[in-house]
């Protein structure tokens, strides 16, 4: 039997059981069978078939069905097949031309995406390493992205799969273009939108949603070697350290007695808060424009409660002393105030919560800045503030963390203790502190 007599008896074939919705039913269990094994196997389950369908089904089958669940090896079907007018179709011509595609299993099927795949990601790599050089860094992202399936990987992969290659090779470009566009201006601070707008001629571009936005990010942790980027607070770093103004001004930090400067001098708006012996708020924003801080005492006192920090900037109205209230968990503007004050050559002082929580952001701040002490943070100090409240054994497991040696051992008793330490508690041993260091203490 030649091609066009067997195309003939397929057609033939597929028009004939078209003509039985029971043919349909079991031609789709037996499309699944073919795509899960490659070959006529397994058996064939038809659920709540009428009287009708089961004679239907029987007699082709040459078997007796009189129940509403009826099942068959496919074997059988095709032994059958052969049996009719229809000898010499196989059962996979058949399917193929009753559904109008080639029977492929599953398997081959994964195979041949991953191969495809592949072979874009080597091209990609081509593409770009003869556009910016082997040694570039967008070169590199894009080789330790495909080398480590990490940095953007499955989010390009995603993108190749519902939008297709030229999408997806359009969008890394673009990435690769805004990188180069943030390294030639290092030293300039560039908004969002407006890197939006320059590379992909849409100010939404790089909208943290939009998947330019999401890559941009993954590529960026590459570049400044963040492993994990989550949080909002996370974001707006990484942004900063890219020479990216994220437009935001939700990131804030609450000051006294620090002076900040511009290109123009001492910034007006904080020298008025600060003639008037009063705290203010400085947002990420703000520091857009600041270059340099200063403090009229070398030593600024950091504190994570805002209640504690108020009492203390009422306690000592009128006394020459710099504070900076972080408000918990880091933002970025406190980080980027820290960083200003330790390069102005301040010695800083950081007091918090003893828990696990308040130990692990005094631990960050400590590895980030050298120039910065554990203030009232020692096991003589949590002997003096612990409360009644219990910490989980969910939360001690934070404290795993925790790495500077000068925390350990306070790390380790609240280990032991498992109650926490609050900041409250120690806010007299706070004031005396800092009555002393006016004194030269």
């Amino acid at each position: 039997m030649n091609n066009n007599e067997q195309m003939r008896l397929a057609k033939s074939g597929a028009t004939y059981f078209k003509e039985k919705a029971v043919y349909q039913k079991a031609f789709v269990q037996m499309r699944k069978n073919w795509k899960k094994y490659g070959k006529v196997a397994g058996r064939i389950k038809l659920l709540g078939l009428s009287l009708e369908e089961q004679q239907e089904l029987g007699g082709f089958l040459g078997k007796d069905f009189a129940e509403e669940t009826v099942q068959f090896r496919m074997v059988d079907f095709a032994q059958a097949l052969s049996e009719t007018r229809f000898v010499g179709l196989t059962l996979e011509m058949l399917l193929m031309e009753y559904f109008g595609e080639t029977m492929i299993q599953n398997r081959v099927v994964e195979l041949q995406k991953r191969e495809s795949q592949k072979m874009f990601m080597d091209s990609l790599y081509k593409v770009i390493e003869k556009r910016h050089g082997q040694d570039s860094r967008v070169t590199h992202w894009a080789l330790e992205m495909m080398a480590q399936k990490k940095f953007g990987y499955r989010l390009l992969q995603d993108e190749y799969k519902m939008r297709g290659r030229e999408k997806a090779e359009s969008l890394v470009l673009c990435i690769c273009t805004a990188l180069v566009y943030l390294e030639r201006h290092a030293n300039e601070q560039i908004r969002l939108a407006l890197l939006g707008a320059e590379v992909m001629l849409n100010p939404h571009a790089f909208d943290q949603k939009m998947p330019a936005g999401k890559l941009l990010l993954q590529a960026l942790g590459y570049i400044h070697q963040k492993t994990s980027v989550k949080s909002a607070e996370e974001i707006l770093m990484l942004y900063y350290q890219a020479g990216i103004k994220p437009d935001d001004i939700s990131s804030f930090t609450t000051a006294y007695g620090i002076r900040l400067y511009t290109e123009e001098g001492e910034h007006m708006a904080y020298h008025a808060f600060i003639q008037k012996n009063e705290p203010y708020v400085i947002t990420l924003s703000n520091l857009n424009h600041i270059l340099r801080v200063h403090c009229e005492n070398s030593i600024v006192f950091l504190i994570e409660n805002q209640m504690v920090f108020s009492h203390i900037c009422e306690e000592m109205g009128n006394q020459n002393i710099a504070l900076l209230c972080t408000s918990g968990q880091m933002k970025t503007a406190s980080l980027i105030m820290i960083d200003l004050l330790c390069a102005a050559g301040h010695q800083l002082y950081y007091s918090g919560d003893i828990d696990p929580e308040g130990l692990n952001i005094a631990d960050k701040v400590l590895k980030r800045n050298r120039q910065c002490t554990p203030w009232r943070m020692s096991v003589s100090d949590y002997e003096h503030c612990i409360s009644k409240e219990k910490v989980s054994e969910e939360r001690l497991k934070k404290l795993n963390s925790v790495q500077d040696s000068r925390l350990l051992a306070v790390s380790a008793k609240l280990k032991q203790k498992k109650q926490a330490g609050y900041q409250e508690r120690l806010i007299e041993y706070l004031l005396e502190d800092i009555r002393n260091s006016l004194k030269g203490y």
